[in-house]
């Protein structure tokens, strides 16, 4: 849709020269009604009205940033637990029967206790932020049979 601007008449529309408008200017005689325009939803799953970005909102929701201290914990419980029963011998003693490469077992073992710890607490921060959507399923559900 274009009009043309008169220099005579600035408010009458001259179709000489063309200009496109603004489709959703309210003076414009011949714009659309707007019904195809998207507005905001109101209301919708998520009540807060701030600019938070929607990822973020989702992730406070379901819990994901405690969850995810509480799976560091864990793994870090689980790995020092292995590491000392490894160190300290608490199963009996260790047969080395072959050589490690740069460092000695116990560096070694230290190393795989880090990556144990780190796989742990991601699986603890997986499982229960799946457990916290569950939860909240399960809680949205009968509001909506209602």
């Amino acid at each position: 849709m274009e009009i043309a601007l008169s220099a005579a008449d600035p408010d009458r529309p001259d179709r000489s020269r063309s200009v496109p408008t603004d489709p959703t200017d309210p003076t414009d005689p011949d714009r659309f009604d707007g019904s195809l325009l998207a507005r905001p939803l109101r209301g919708g799953v998520s009540d807060d009205s701030s600019t938070k970005p929607p990822m973020l909102v989702l992730l406070e929701s379901l819990a994901f940033y405690r969850n995810v201290r509480i799976g560091l914990v864990a793994g870090a419980v689980l790995a020092v637990f292995l590491y000392l029963v490894r160190v300290l011998e608490l199963l009996g003693p260790v047969i080395d029967a072959r050589e490690y490469p740069l460092f000695g077992p116990d560096v070694w073992f230290l190393f795989l206790a880090f990556v144990l710890a780190a796989t742990f607490a991601l699986l603890v921060a997986i499982g229960l932020t799946v457990a916290e959507a569950i939860r909240g399923a399960r809680s949205v559900a009968p509001e909506r049979t209602k």
